[in-house]
């Protein structure tokens, strides 16, 4: 039988009864590699929750291709391992909150798991718990409610698709652009191709469950193909909207970029209103990588810019 708090002797929280190492062993165990500091470290601008939205595609993928065979087997500690590494990947929190984010999928998943006498309402509180941990620092702007009503609106959907021939395919596949558009702002067409190769890899995962949830079944290799090409769709649809605000010097100082506070913003207008101009033609110097630009001037360094 699986325990109410799993590795805990009671719920945890943020500021609850979990320790360092608790955080730690359950990161290491969901093989963790090395990362940056978390994104939450430094001060909340409109590029560090453009940067909350990057991840690995491949090991969210994968992860997740774990995460579905541990629920349909109901084996929860390993369900648990993978929830971890899949919210420290995809979302990039502290320690404690990708702990107890994980948690919450694992119990919103419990709750759910049960046919057909399962527990919407508490799937959803359970999400709005996770989305509350991501939400709050990085996008002040959403609604965790709304966001696990999205969630758990798929996760219905799905169980409606399994049971039934009434839902087709594409009502999964809204669902989930659905949701993807809320949580990432940006516009459902965008997104509706990574929604649509993750219903492919659900389509898989059925038929598994359906042959016998067997651990060796080349399905699950073909269903976690596709969960890695929907994340590496959605992430290419969430980086082709990112942005970021850049900061032009206004000083009295004179520079290879201007001789005084006149000319600084003079310059300044001239390169917002034709940011892809000749760079030179600006007195500036470029690095030039896959939708970055790295402007510089001596003796000032600008912010980067997405193009």
């Amino acid at each position: 039988m699986f325990a109410a708090y799993p590795f805990f002797a009671t719920e945890p929280s943020e500021d609850g009864p979990i320790t360092d190492s608790q955080c730690e062993r359950l990161l290491n165990l969901s093989f963790r590699p090395f990362r940056e500091p978390p994104v939450e470290a430094v001060m909340p601008t409109t590029a560090t929750r453009n940067a909350a939205r990057t991840f690995d595609p491949v090991r969210v993928g994968r992860l997740e291709c774990a995460a579905w065979a541990a629920y349909y087997r109901r084996e929860w500690w390993p369900f648990l391992r993978a929830a971890v590494g899949m919210v420290d990947a995809g979302f990039r929190m502290s320690r404690r909150r990708t702990v107890v984010g994980a948690w919450h999928v694992l119990r919103a998943n419990q709750v759910w798991a049960p046919y057909p006498d399962n527990d919407p309402d508490a799937a959803r509180e359970h999400m709005r718990r996770f989305y509350a941990l991501v939400f709050s620092r990085r996008h002040p702007t959403l609604e965790p409610s709304r966001a696990a009503a999205l969630e758990v609106e798929w996760w219905r959907v799905h169980r409606l698709h399994q049971h039934s021939d009434d839902l087709a395919e594409d009502d999964l596949t809204g669902a989930l652009t659905a949701l993807y558009a809320y949580v990432y702002e940006v516009p459902p067409a965008r997104v509706r191709s990574a929604a649509r190769l993750r219903v492919e890899a659900m389509d898989f995962s059925d038929r598994w469950v359906a042959a016998g949830c067997s651990p060796d079944d080349p399905l699950l290799a073909e269903e976690r193909r596709l969960l890695v090409a929907s994340y590496t769709a959605l992430r290419a649809a969430v980086e082709q909207g990112m942005r970021a605000f850049v900061g032009m010097p206004i000083t009295d100082a004179p520079s290879a970029w201007a001789r005084n506070s006149d000319e600084y913003l003079t310059r300044a207008l001239a390169l917002r209103d034709d940011p892809c101009s000749d760079l030179s033609a600006h007195g500036l110097t470029s690095i030039i990588a896959p939708r970055l630009l790295l402007l510089s001037l001596e003796p000032f360094v600008v912010l980067t810019l997405t193009i």
